[in-house]
């Protein structure tokens, strides 16, 4: 959330800084704070909110909504869904008490983009996982971090989005289908006679410049 003017207004130690961070607005000339919410699968019921200073970083306020919402729900069973911030050592190494179950995309660390490459060449069977509406072919592939000489087990699921596959191919095509017209709109180019680099390139650049 960003503000404008001073915002140097602390009533207390305790208040929040409101200060330059990073802005997911592209706004870095304008001060912020932090407001981060966990709301029910549906969206329609706030179940964690709370303010942060304006330099807090996203991944440092997990493990306190993680906590609080065990407390308010008094059970760990539950889905936890946050973005690929979710899946780090800050987030989870330093709360080894804290398992439970939740789900984010995956960062492409290069560790997890080596697990990735080899699941995605080696795996021997596929599973149909429910995803956006639909069943889609999916596999999981095991693997775990080392946080302070533990490791930690996590689990990656690898989908194949086919309405995603469609869209990236029908763009693709027409990309391929634009570039080919425009070829085929220049007119046929004089050969040049050149003998060396220095004349084709300026032979090519008075071609280019005549169209």
């Amino acid at each position: 959330m960003s503000v404008y003017g001073d915002a140097d207004n602390n009533k207390t130690e305790e208040s929040i800084r409101i200060g330059f961070g990073h802005s997911k607005k592209h706004r870095s000339d304008l001060k912020q704070l932090i407001w981060s919410m966990s709301v029910s699968s549906d969206h329609a019921f706030p179940l964690f909110q709370k303010a942060y200073s304006g330099n807090t970083a996203d991944v440092s306020t997990y493990v306190e909504q993680w906590h609080k919402l065990i407390e308010l729900l008094g059970s760990r069973d539950f889905l936890y869904v946050a973005d690929s911030k979710l899946i780090s050592h800050q987030s989870h190494g330093p709360h080894p008490r804290s398992r439970g179950l939740f789900r984010s995309p995956g960062p492409m660390y290069e560790s997890y983009k080596a697990v990735f490459e080899h699941a995605l060449d080696e795996h021997d069977q596929e599973l149909l996982i429910a995803y956006k509406g639909r069943f889609n072919r999916g596999f999981e592939a095991p693997m775990s971090f080392e946080y302070e000489k533990k490791q930690y087990p996590l689990r990656m699921i690898i989908l194949f989005d086919h309405g995603l596959c469609a869209r990236k191919r029908k763009s693709l095509d027409c990309r391929i289908e634009q570039s080919g017209l425009n070829f085929n709109s220049f007119p046929p180019a004089q050969p040049l006679q050149t003998q060396n680099r220095a004349g084709h390139r300026q032979g090519l650049r008075a071609y280019l410049e005549g169209q």
